[in-house]
């Protein structure tokens, strides 16, 4: 009996992460979402009209309304978590309580060399499964908010790097990238002046900007980024304008800009060592 094939795109909820600095607007972009329901664990959607559960202060309180919305559903469509370097930081709590270690002694669980981040990584991977299962139950669309790091990257077949990442620790962040069909990182413009102490320009530098904000969809050496959409481009940080590139939503993109031809009339430029670091 030959195999059965499916052909065509398929329409399914989408699993998407937007990850980003303090106050760029990462929930509200989420609370734009089809009826979206906030696991509240920083209490970052306070300020906004929307449903939310009560504040959920330990991992055991995670595992428990994660299990009820699974046995019960509900009426919404998308279930946000704000925020899951924060769900990380309550599992960290429960199992440095569970060792008898400090908070911050992760590392010494089982004897060390890592197995305590270890053993995190596999309960993250576990909580994924249990957005799995309610996705499949209930079809909702799976918002996961966090923050971000800088992390240096150490590429042996060219110069080292800075990066920004989500900031969950590697072995915790590796299946969160995978499982999820989007990762967007949110930011703003920001724009590098210097001046001296009466206010001149020439001196110590500071930062301005803020007003713009933007969703990277596309990975490159300065940002972690995916989708699995197509988009090639940067998105206004409105949730419409990621929604409109959803299977079956009607919406062509356009056609990728092609990269211009090189000009052999004018001499190669050497890059410096910054723009080296960034490409």
């Amino acid at each position: 009996m030959p195999i059965e094939v499916i052909r065509g795109k398929r329409t399914r909820p989408r699993r998407v992460l937007l990850y980003g600095p303090q106050g760029v607007g990462k929930t509200t972009w989420a609370s734009k979402a089809p009826d979206p329901l906030f696991l509240d664990i920083e209490r970052g959607s306070d300020d906004l009209d929307v449903a939310r559960t009560p504040q959920i202060d330990s991992w055991e309180g995670l595992g428990s309304t994660l299990k009820r919305l699974l046995d019960e559903g509900g009426e919404w469509k998308t279930l946000v978590l704000d925020s899951v370097d924060w769900a990380e930081k309550l599992l960290h709590q429960k199992l440095c309580r569970e060792a008898g270690v400090q908070e911050h002694e992760l590392v010494k669980i089982q004897g060390g060399y890592g197995s305590g981040y270890t053993m995190a990584a596999a309960r993250i991977s576990s909580m994924l499964k249990m957005f799995d299962a309610i996705q499949k139950k209930h079809g909702w669309i799976i918002v996961l908010l966090g923050h971000t790091k800088s992390q240096r990257i150490d590429d042996p077949q060219r110069a080292s790097y800075t990066q920004w990442q989500l900031n969950l620790h590697e072995k915790a962040a590796a299946p969160v990238r995978e499982w999820v069909d989007e990762m967007f990182f949110a930011q703003t413009d920001v724009s590098i002046m210097e001046v001296d102490s009466r206010g001149k320009d020439g001196g110590r530098s500071i930062a301005k900007g803020g007003k713009k904000r933007w969703i990277t969809t596309v990975g490159s050496p300065a940002v972690a980024a995916k989708n699995r959409l197509g988009i090639t481009t940067d998105l206004p940080l409105e949730w419409s304008a990621y929604q409109k590139f959803w299977p079956g939503s009607g919406y062509t993109p356009p056609p990728a800009e092609p990269e211009p031809e090189p000009d052999d009339s004018k001499p190669a430029q050497l890059k410096t060592e910054a723009e080296a670091e960034t490409f």
